[in-house]
């Protein structure tokens, strides 16, 4: 079996029915299907683009048929938050001016339009998984890491008590879901702040969890930022920063994952065992991407496979 592992979508269906295509699926009373393999999502299908119902169709089609597994990205997650009332007159996520703004695709392409299919989705997306291993392979949407992964494990969205918990900070819940949903981040040092990819300022970065670097002594902010972007500091992190942060071995199982909007002409290998297949498709210059891995223990760079955005 060979499982194509494919980058958030954000609502780009004609970018995934061309790589679906590309890959060897087609379409067989309303699902796409390939003999001898399974696509593997790694969530984020809403949101930013212009065909959000139908590339929620097309994903859920496949699960349904078993053509496909699909993890629950930290779009779905937000959603199902921003849509669950909290027991106090408001949201599990609040309904702010920045929040309805990342949410405003789906809202007015289906939660409006359509509020008992949206209502459907949301249920889907409490079925969704927040890892998947199989055969030798680790998925995640942003980031794997054990300790999260043993707290969540066996536990569902349907229980609206672990969803209250992972929305609530503080709590080991929150910190494992931000953890697997949106990566490890630390603060920028001296009260700096830097711009996100959507041009909101943070006072956090997100950090390349998946290098190995146990024996380097010392690194710079700059050299584990993602984005390395030109406003993250050239000095030295901390060493009790450096020492909490997670690493990925390079002895440890293959992972693929996507959320971090890499940009580049092509997909790179960030090492021997992790890629990333999200090149931000919803942005300029973008593509949908997948990885298509058939056992290998060391990943190869051949095995992407990119459709570039039509916009």
């Amino acid at each position: 079996m060979i499982y194509d592992v494919i980058g958030d979508i954000h609502g780009h269906a004609e970018e995934l029915r061309r790589l679906l295509a590309q890959l060897g699926y087609e379409e067989r009373n309303g699902a796409y299907s390939a003999e001898q393999r399974k696509a593997v999502f790694v969530g984020d299908f809403i949101d930013r683009g212009p065909a959000i119902c139908d590339a929620l169709q097309i994903a859920r089609a496949m699960v349904s048929r078993d053509a496909a597994h699909a993890l629950l990205g930290n779009h779905e997650f937000n959603a199902l938050c921003y849509h669950t009332p909290n027991g106090a007159g408001g949201f599990l996520r609040s309904h702010s001016t920045k929040n309805e703004r990342q949410h405003k695709g789906t809202l007015d392409q289906l939660v409006r339009p359509d509020p008992k299919e949206w209502h459907s989705y949301l249920q889907w997306f409490k079925d969704l998984p927040l890892f998947l291993e199989i055969e030798g392979l680790r998925v995640v949407h942003a980031s794997w890491d054990a300790n999260s992964i043993r707290l969540v494990r066996g536990r569902s969205f349907h229980d609206p008590d672990f969803l209250a918990a992972a929305a609530t900070k503080d709590t080991p819940e929150f910190a494992a879901v931000e953890t697997l949903l949106k990566g490890p981040e630390i603060p920028l040092p001296d009260g700096r702040t830097s711009p996100d990819k959507e041009g909101t300022e943070r006072a956090e970065m997100r950090v390349a969890w998946w290098q190995a670097r146990k024996r380097k002594k010392q690194l710079l902010y700059a050299e584990i930022a993602v984005p390395n972007a030109a406003s993250i500091p050239e000095t030295a992190v901390p060493a009790e920063v450096l020492s909490s942060l997670p690493s990925y071995s390079r002895r440890e199982p293959p992972v693929i994952f996507g959320h971090y909007w890499l940009s580049a002409d092509t997909p790179q290998l960030l090492q021997a065992n992790a890629a990333c297949v999200d090149y931000g498709v919803a942005t300029k210059g973008g593509f949908l991407t997948a990885y298509s891995w058939s056992g290998e223990k060391k990943l190869k760079p051949e095995h992407f496979t990119i459709t570039n955005c039509l916009d």
